[in-house]
């Protein structure tokens, strides 16, 4: 979608989100943990994944606020997580360490409830270790 403009962009090792200004998060690059959170285009020279070469609505009814990408030398560079509209945090893409708080471990192309459920976040920061 290259209609899309962003209010900001979070970009990781290979993939990137940003945050549109009708408050969907968008996400393109590199789609082997479900980081994208879309169904992968097929790319050259990528043999795992697929990739998304443009920006690719994230799925679900979510509008976020606030979102962040973890970047090189993260140990799970493929997750992002987002602050809603009502303070609450979601997370999609790798959650290999359990990054996203709730309890299990698997990747989502979906944005899952992280963290507590009810618990309600001013800002966010993703480190290079959870």
């Amino acid at each position: 979608n290259t209609s899309v403009r962003f209010l900001s962009i979070s970009v990781g090792r290979a993939h990137s989100c940003g945050l549109g200004t009708d408050s969907i998060a968008y996400c393109w690059g590199a789609n082997d943990a479900n980081q994208v959170g879309s169904g992968p285009d097929t790319c050259p020279g990528v043999s795992y994944g697929g990739c998304a070469r443009s920006p690719t609505p994230v799925p679900g009814a979510s509008r976020f606020r606030a979102l962040q990408t973890t970047g090189l030398g993260a140990l799970a560079d493929e997750t992002t997580c987002g602050i809603t509209r009502t303070d609450d945090l979601f997370c999609w893409g790798s959650n290999r360490y359990g990054q996203f708080g709730d309890g299990v471990t698997g990747s989502s192309s979906n944005p899952v409830t992280a963290a507590a459920p009810g618990l309600k976040l001013a800002s966010l920061e993703l480190g290079a270790q959870f």
